[in-house]
């Protein structure tokens, strides 16, 4: 397997980066993480509130995990991964 980028991100933090929402985004996802058994590990283990799998940004077909299931959708997480 190719070695994962994950940005982590926080939105709506004040201007000093203080608050707001933290969670990862792993770009490519749907080429390097297809199985959602290693999705669900590797959200477990980045241990961020949300984590967002990147399957094909041009088709905003995206997947959000929790450390500890899938969320049909988290609106800040999204919102995030729509910035990059």
């Amino acid at each position: 397997m190719s070695e994962l980028e994950v940005r982590v991100l926080r939105v709506f933090a004040d201007e000093t980066g203080a608050g707001g929402s933290l969670f990862a985004v792993i770009l490519d996802a749907g080429k390097l993480l297809a199985d959602p058994r290693d999705r669900a590990l590797t959200a477990h283990h980045l241990g961020t509130p949300a984590t967002v799998f990147v399957d094909d940004s041009e088709q905003a077909d995206l997947a959000v995990y929790t450390p500890d299931r899938q969320l049909p959708t988290a609106g800040d997480a999204l919102v995030g991964a729509a910035w990059l």
